[in-house]
């Protein structure tokens, strides 16, 4: 078992509300008040997510609680933000052989022929390369699918087929010693936050807002509403601002996936090469010259479709609702360019929120 204690580390640093709030919480798990202690980091979570080993202490206290799987989670968001931390990669060492696979290394695609894994980060070209590697594995004429959309004969969708035919389907000791096993090629695809963002909050926000949309984003609309003092509206939903300053707020494990920071997808795992969504037609061929094959990778030039001429670029649409953007989009045949939905504000928040990404990916506006 690891060293729990998380006070070294932290001394030096500037107090803050943070810092006493987080110094609260030490001491309710010196107490053991477990509960307590999550409470307030929390709370510190809400007001400044950066404080030293914070994710650590959340780990700690997870564990004692017994409950493993958010330890681990913990964990990975702290080795994530500090790839030396030793007491968390012990922690996290400790906790992982008593655990099924979990989030996100279930999500990833193995293939054993050809000797790769992929790594799904969602809204990063992630269908397209599911739709890709289930075609080598040869489950495209075999499941009847969809040339042009996802659909599965056998599965129902490409999404649950690649998952069922293609993911690491063992345990978790199994799958480390093929994540450390340089035989096996890894490979993901990443992207600009600053786009990232905006793609997630344009397909699963304002455009599901004009169908029946699944509930959780429902709900998640409603939230968003109650929070700025606004009656109840899917469809009208609401802007990109509001939509930003309510997320950034989360911490990182409690975001919806689809804009959860890109960096705990790799969950500490050294990875061969990272593709970049907007170089990815050089990208894929650099994969495929590596591995010997050819992915029949024919992503659209937008899943969410954005205007082949950018307006005024002093014009920003942060604070349109979903109808108008809407009304934007079918006026002038896409949504607008993302870059005229970031006001120097907006775009400063976001910089801060997914720092993570910024650096460990060499991102820039």
């Amino acid at each position: 078992m690891p060293d729990v204690s998380i006070n070294q580390g932290i001394e030096g640093v500037v107090s803050s509300h943070s810092m006493i709030l987080f110094r609260q919480g030490i001491e309710y798990m010196e107490s053991g008040k477990y509960s307590e202690a999550l409470l307030c980091f929390e709370q510190v979570y809400k007001t400044d997510g950066q404080v030293p080993n914070l994710h650590y202490a959340c780990a700690v206290a997870f564990m004692k609680l017994g409950q493993n799987r958010d330890a681990a989670l913990a964990c990975q968001s702290e080795i994530a933000k500090n790839p030396d931390h030793r007491d968390a990669i012990a922690l996290l060492n400790g906790i992982l052989p008593q655990l099924e696979l979990s989030w996100p290394e279930n999500t990833y695609l193995v293939n054993h022929e050809h000797r790769f894994v992929y790594c799904p980060t969602p809204r990063a070209m992630s269908s397209n390369m599911r739709k890709a590697i289930t075609k080598i594995a040869g489950l495209h004429e075999k499941h009847d699918h969809d040339e042009v959309g996802y659909t599965c004969k056998v599965h129902k969708n490409i999404y649950r087929c690649a998952e069922k035919e293609c993911g690491f389907n063992t345990n978790v000791g199994t799958a480390l010693k093929i994540l450390n096993d340089s035989r096996y090629y890894k490979f993901t695809v990443v992207r600009n936050p600053w786009s990232r963002l905006l793609s997630g909050y344009l397909s699963k926000i304002v455009r599901w807002s004009h169908h029946d949309g699944y509930e959780v984003y429902r709900k998640l609309i409603g939230q968003i509403r109650s929070n700025n003092n606004l009656s109840p509206d899917v469809g009208k939903a609401v802007t990109f601002r509001q939509f930003v300053e309510h997320e950034v707020r989360k911490s990182d494990m409690k975001m919806n996936s689809h804009w959860r920071p890109q960096i705990h997808f790799l969950a500490g795992h050294k990875f061969d090469f990272i593709a970049k969504f907007e170089n990815i037609h050089e990208d894929i061929n650099h994969i495929n010259n590596k591995l010997g094959l050819k992915f029949d990778f024919r992503p659209p030039a937008s899943s969410v479709g954005y205007m082949k001429n950018a307006s005024r670029q002093d014009e920003y649409f942060c604070d349109c609702y979903a109808d108008e953007l809407m009304t934007i989009k079918e006026s002038c045949g896409g949504f607008p360019d993302y870059k005229q939905f970031y006001p120097p504000e907006l775009k400063g928040l976001v910089a801060s929120r997914y720092a993570c990404d910024i650096e460990a990916f060499g991102y820039e506006f």
